[in-house]
């Protein structure tokens, strides 16, 4: 069996010749192998490349830019939202309007309501949002959708004026960054 993305990080190139022979042993002991063709040496922070370094006669290269749980990582320590974020997004948006027929429901609470987005659209919307650096103009983007959702699930019009502290406060689950937070 393959160990699939495990990340170390360590302050130093060297640190990665002493530290990562011994990982592979205490991996093999239970029963893990490492995937040399996936394995991958990144600088972050500090905007040098280091060099490519051999470990018991496999290379392991290094790289500006990986993708890490499906989002792009690079060197400088940020990560890049934008493609990751408009396709989950789009995922989100998908599973809002696959429910429709449960947002208009008058039937359910909206407590019951609430749960459902929080468990099916938010799980969906922020996948690996962990790895995500998010700047403000990203934090916005993120907050319309959330809204619009909310807004959607309590029928509420954008012709009834009502501002989005009002929605916040009525939901009782807080802002977007609060459930990122979490």
């Amino acid at each position: 069996m393959y160990a699939d993305n495990t990340v170390l990080f360590l302050p130093h190139d060297q640190d990665f010749i002493d530290i990562l022979p011994n990982f592979c042993s205490a991996a093999a002991l239970l029963g893990l192998h490492i995937s040399w063709a996936k394995t991958k040496l990144q600088d972050l922070g500090s905007g040098h490349r280091p060099a490519a370094i051999s470990i018991n006669s496999n290379l392991v290269e290094p790289v500006g830019m990986f993708v890490y749980l499906g989002s792009l990582q690079s060197s400088h320590g940020y990560c890049w939202p934008g493609p990751d974020m408009k396709c989950c997004i789009g995922l989100a948006a998908s599973v809002m309007s696959s429910l429709h027929h449960i947002w208009n429901d008058k039937c359910l609470s909206i407590p019951t309501k609430i749960c459902l987005f929080q468990a099916l659209v938010l799980s969906v919307y922020l996948y690996a949002s962990e790895t995500w650096t998010v700047c403000v103009t990203d934090m916005k983007t993120l907050e319309a959708f959330y809204l619009e959702c909310l807004r959607q699930i309590f029928e509420v019009c954008w012709r009834q004026h009502t501002t989005n502290s009002e929605i916040l406060s009525h939901v009782g689950i807080g802002s977007l960054a609060e459930q990122i937070t979490r």
